[in-house]
């Protein structure tokens, strides 16, 4: 439905009771559209819940019974500290023992037979979102009488690594109702419940809003949109009004945290913009990521941790390709990043999340090649010139001094 709009909700957005208010005067300002809530499960949960299932590997029941304890608290603080009243407070307390005593029915099942398969450990990981969605349509219930609660399982499928989504499903129940509420991240599999990976509420939103061709996709997170650099490091740090999916694609790529790389891929390819927001600040602009148009302003992101493989270049494609194979036999954490050819040898970078490494990757989109040509004399990089893409490598004792100077080089671009 071209009126509908999708608003996804990460963890530190929703997981903050503090957030409710604004989270509320987002959806009731766009109540004259359709509206499907994606929720996330609240910072942290996703971690504990991986842990539990470690723990249950490990037996080490009584630890997954601390985890789970810490759960529950960090729910029990958010409805204690929600502006619901009494009445519904209470009917989110009953909710929260109900499924923290599912959580603590399976751990005492896998006590008893001493061991886990991989579908209960995707059960397990997917209460985060069961949790965070069962209370926040409690609280929602509270402000409106025209919400509906859609169990993501419904709806989205997984087949063989092929997602699928019901839209008839989705565009019956917003006949009936203006306003859904579903979980991000989970769907099913072979009729169990499943998960899309991490990322996967980015990734559920974005195929959600390609299923009914939604009018726009707002992720909701805790900054303004995407910066010229990690706000974190430069306070300075300025908000882009629109970006291309090329040019975020290799901001992700390496090392910018706003999103999951590809996961909003399918809104993309339907021409549908994706918003980056604040949950904090909701009436700021934000940024529009769509298919083609790029910004022209800087933006500046670094990953660390990078691994080099170098090997005798040769015209041969298929010695390469086997390298290629054999270095992610190494570690299902393998990642790509780039290879690089001059004239007697072949780079390959790539990370690797169980190692340790000493190289970098300064990425920067749109560069005033002029104002930091002098200190690219001194590095290995690369620039894509079409895209305005330029990636330095460099070891990484001296990449955050590096990063430093060309953020404050390139800043002078802005004014």
């Amino acid at each position: 439905m071209k009126n509908t709009l999708i608003h996804k909700f990460g963890g530190t957005s929703i997981g903050n009771p503090k957030n409710l208010d604004n989270i509320f005067k987002i959806i009731d300002r766009e109540k004259n559209c359709k509206q499907i809530i994606v929720l996330s499960a609240f910072a942290k949960i996703t971690d504990l819940l991986v842990a539990i299932t470690e723990f249950l590997s490990k037996n080490e029941f009584q630890k997954a019974l601390d985890a789970l304890k810490e759960i529950y608290t960090l729910h029990l603080n958010w409805i204690n500290n929600s502006n619901s009243n009494q009445y519904k407070k209470d009917k989110m307390y009953s909710q929260l023992d109900l499924i923290i005593e599912q959580i603590r029915t399976i751990i005492k099942g896998i006590g008893i037979v001493k061991e886990i398969s991989e579908n209960v450990k995707k059960r397990i990981i997917a209460f985060g979102e069961i949790l965070s969605t069962s209370l926040f349509f409690i609280y929602i219930n509270d402000k409106s009488n025209r919400v509906i609660f859609l169990n993501a399982v419904e709806f989205i499928k997984k087949e063989n690594e092929k997602i699928t989504v019901d839209s008839e499903l989705l565009n019956e129940e917003l006949e009936q109702s203006n306003l859904i509420i579903t979980q991000g991240f989970i769907c099913s599999e072979n009729e169990k419940i499943s998960n899309l990976g991490r990322g996967g509420s980015d990734y559920s939103a974005a195929l959600i809003g390609s299923s009914i061709d939604a009018k726009s996709i707002n992720i909701w997170t805790d900054v303004d949109g995407i910066l010229t650099a990690s706000p974190r490091i430069f306070n300075d740090a300025q908000s882009l009004q629109f970006i291309s999916f090329t040019q975020i694609r290799e901001l992700a790529k390496y090392g910018a945290k706003v999103l999951h790389l590809d996961t909003i891929l399918p809104a993309i390819e339907k021409n549908i913009d994706v918003k980056i927001l604040n949950t904090w600040n909701i009436d700021f602009e934000g940024t529009i990521i769509s298919k083609n148009n790029t910004t022209q302003k800087f933006s500046i992101s670094m990953l660390d941790n990078i691994s080099i493989f170098s090997i005798e270049k040769k015209d041969d494609q298929s010695y390469l390709n086997q390298i290629l194979k054999s270095l992610s036999k190494i570690s299902a954490n393998f990642k790509l990043l780039e290879v690089i050819s001059n004239i007697d040898k072949t780079d390959i970078y790539y990370k690797n999340e169980n190692s340790k490494s000493d190289h970098s990757i300064i990425c920067v989109i749109n560069p005033n090649i002029s104002l930091i040509s002098k200190e690219l004399e001194e590095y290995n990089y690369i620039y894509d010139s079409k895209n305005r893409i330029l990636k330095i490598f460099l070891f990484s004792d001296i990449s955050e001094k590096l990063l430093n100077l060309i953020y404050t080089k390139l800043k002078k671009s802005l004014f």
